[in-house]
């Protein structure tokens, strides 16, 4: 791996306190538009907005890196196929929350090198933080003014803190009900986006498990936070998730998890 990842945080998360500025302009100004893609989500002229500052600043730091994006133009698997490092870029994640006046929406900008997320940096635009990690070089927490080291285990797991979409539906999914007999008694913390992961990967909380679709630019970048600060990211089976090998870009389901033994109480 190009050890000069690291170097390029501070552009990164440049790039994407713009685009968290443009996200937060566009609400402010409650006069956007909506529309509905062809799965039937959200898009607003937030998402664009942030997409085309994300996309010009990667493609300004450097040109021969290409992007994909959620809010770009699909790019055919038989072109992407043949990418050794590309970005992978969600330009505003959790866009629900976002149109209902949440703060719990993120900015999700991953560098993944032969189908492994090797950077990934989540802005919380209304918080002005940023998670950083490069692989194998820690992960942070930053805000303006302070970087702090994070960690999955900062705190004790007595009883063990889930964390879980607002969805309804994903709470009645049978592998839920299937996980928390394994569990036990159990502290579930309702969150939006790839927030979820972020919990996970300062120790705020335990798991993270997911059932419902997700795609792989809603994650990459928590993997890398998560798997830099200790945790893991992995697939029901325990492996973990790799990119870019298949032409759908929807991910199975997934656990995010603080320690290996949670991994091994998941997956077993």
């Amino acid at each position: 791996m190009d050890q000069n990842y690291q170097s390029w945080l501070p552009n990164i998360i440049s790039i994407a306190e713009e685009a968290a500025k443009a996200i937060l302009t566009v609400r402010e100004s409650k006069s956007y538009q909506i529309s509905s893609k062809s799965d039937h989500s959200p898009v607003t002229t937030a998402d664009m907005q942030a997409h085309h500052i994300i996309e010009q600043g990667l493609r300004f730091l450097d040109p021969a890196i290409p992007c994909l994006s959620e809010e770009g133009e699909p790019v055919p698997f038989e072109v992407r196929t043949k990418w050794s490092r590309y970005w992978l870029v969600d330009p505003l994640d959790g866009t629900q929350d976002f149109i209902q006046g949440g703060n719990e929406f993120v900015i999700n900008i991953a560098l993944i090198e032969n189908h492994i997320p090797v950077l990934g940096v989540i802005c919380v635009p209304c918080r002005q933080e940023f998670y950083c990690a490069v692989r194998g070089g820690g992960a942070t927490l930053q805000t303006r003014h302070t970087s702090v080291s994070i960690n999955t285990q900062q705190a004790p797991r007595s009883p063990i803190r889930v964390v879980q979409s607002h969805n309804p539906l994903e709470q009645t999914d049978p592998l839920w009900q299937h996980l928390l007999l394994k569990l036990g008694a159990c502290e579930i913390r309702l969150c939006s986006s790839a927030l979820k992961i972020c919990l996970v990967a300062k120790g705020e909380a335990d798991i993270y498990p997911r059932f419902g679709p997700t795609c792989e630019w809603d994650i990459a970048a928590g993997q890398c936070l998560l798997e830099a600060a200790g945790g893991q990211l992995v697939d029901l089976a325990g492996q973990s998730l790799r990119y870019n090998l298949r032409s759908s870009l929807e991910n199975s389901g997934f656990y995010a998890l603080a320690t290996p033994e949670l991994a091994r109480a998941c997956c077993g």
